[in-house]
């Protein structure tokens, strides 16, 4: 159902005035010119949404356990290697990025033919966004990044920060992870507008979380802005409206996944919420 518009003498136009008293329906039934009518698709996915997080709280990465421990803290270590004085913002993502996929096991799949393909590298990497950041000279194939045509677990650190300085670069590239860490006081809430860019793709991504700020407007589809990255950082540093941010985020990468949602994608929607979702 389309919202509902108010015209001339302030009546909703969603439906016919008349109809209230005609015994077609009663008050209940009809808008007024300030409620909205019910949006059963939006009442399904914040229901699903609620159950998925429970009240719970949003998981720090040390808690995460898609990878082994060991695995876990090796490329902690590489991180703090590769790129001396990291931040906790930007670290805390690329740890949380690196669990949720799997760590360096490559996600092995089956074309149409039933011959073996690899779907994405390690790290949850596509060989076309490894491509695309070579490409732009955000990423060097080197025997450091890159061994029997896998990547390294420093190529999987590097092609993280190439990334977001590919997806973000009109907002200071890696950079902003970390300006968003510091304006919003919450890593995992960094975490989940980082993962969003990452899961649902550089436009994708970009997208859903404009769509979260700005749910009753028509959205508009791209890469992020400076626009858009300027109303989030004003909205994660308010902590009253920074948990329905969150909640809104959330809800829209479900509404990609559907009812196609993965026992991966549960534990990984979980791992992001709020308390009081």
């Amino acid at each position: 159902m389309s919202d509902c518009k108010t015209g001339g003498g302030g009546q909703c136009q969603d439906y016919d005035e008349r109809d209230r008293y005609s015994g077609k329906g009663n008050d209940s039934d009809f808008p007024t010119p300030t409620q909205k009518p019910a949006d059963p698709e939006r009442e399904r996915y914040d229901k699903a949404i609620k159950q998925l997080c429970n009240n719970r709280v949003g998981s720090p990465s040390s808690e995460l356990r898609n990878i082994s421990k060991a695995e876990r803290d090796q490329f902690a270590a590489t991180l703090d290697r590769v790129f001396p004085g990291i931040k906790k913002g930007e670290k805390n993502t690329y740890l949380r990025m690196f669990d949720h996929e799997g760590g360096m096991k490559e996600n092995i799949g089956r074309d149409k033919d039933g011959k073996k393909i690899v779907r994405a590298m390690s790290g949850g990497i596509k060989s076309g966004t490894l491509k695309e950041l070579v490409r732009n000279k955000l990423f060097k194939e080197s025997k450091e990044t890159m061994a029997g045509g896998k990547l390294t677990m420093v190529g999987v650190a590097k092609a993280y920060r190439g990334y977001f300085d590919y997806s973000l670069k009109s907002v200071g590239g890696h950079q902003a992870l970390e300006a968003l860490s510091e304006k919003s006081g919450n890593q995992v809430f960094t975490a989940l507008v980082a993962d969003t860019l990452y899961q649902q793709g550089i436009a994708g991504g970009a997208t859903i979380i404009r769509g979260a700020l700005e749910p009753n407007s028509p959205v508009k589809r791209g890469v992020m802005d400076a626009q858009t990255w300027s109303r989030l950082l004003d909205v994660a540093g308010n902590k009253s409206r920074q948990p329905e941010l969150n909640n809104m985020i959330i809800r829209r990468k479900f509404e990609t996944v559907g009812d196609k949602i993965s026992t991966g994608d549960v534990g990984r929607f979980k791992s992001f919420c709020h308390q009081g979702i």
